[in-house]
């Protein structure tokens, strides 16, 4: 597995983990620490990016989130809300991910005009690009068509 650290919206750069050659960069199981980027999914399809910090929390329409409950657990689990007592038997809980660049485009938040992974997808198809291409981006929006680029292209374009 390896390591593309990928600089995204307000110098706030995300490592994300993938496997070699795989066009999916499925990502491998990982343990959430502090400081690191992660993805939340409160209900399908909204995703929302979290850093972890000790001591911080997230708060949501299902209750409050303690990071520390988090960090140091395997990132794909279910993360339990600290509040909402109410529901012994079943506990609101969120569920957490890896940033991944598929991920990672659906987790933008929209200010400025995003490409999704259909126009994507259409764009490095009529483009032509594989691995080892070499792009030439302004890299002026969200940052989600750069990632995808540098998912398409790997790790020696």
């Amino acid at each position: 597995m390896e390591v593309e650290r990928v600089v995204v919206e307000d110098g706030l750069s995300v490592d994300v983990f993938v496997y070699p050659g795989s066009m999916n960069r499925v990502v491998g199981k990982r343990v959430a620490r502090e400081n690191d980027v992660i993805l939340v999914q409160e209900q399908f399809p909204d995703l929302r990016m979290v850093v972890l910090k000790k001591g911080e929390k997230l708060d949501t329409r299902l209750g409050r989130f303690l990071h520390d409950s988090v960090i140091e657990q395997p990132l794909g689990s279910k993360w339990m809300s600290s509040s909402n007592s109410s529901h012994k038997k079943n506990p609101p809980y969120v569920t957490t991910f890896a940033v991944t660049p598929d991920l990672w485009t659906l987790a933008l938040r929209k200010r400025t005009q995003i490409l999704f992974t259909h126009d994507i997808a259409l764009i490095t198809l009529e483009m032509e690009l594989n691995a080892g291409c070499v792009v030439i981006e302004a890299g002026t929006g969200s940052g989600s068509m750069t990632v995808a680029l540098a998912r398409t292209v790997g790790p020696n374009g």
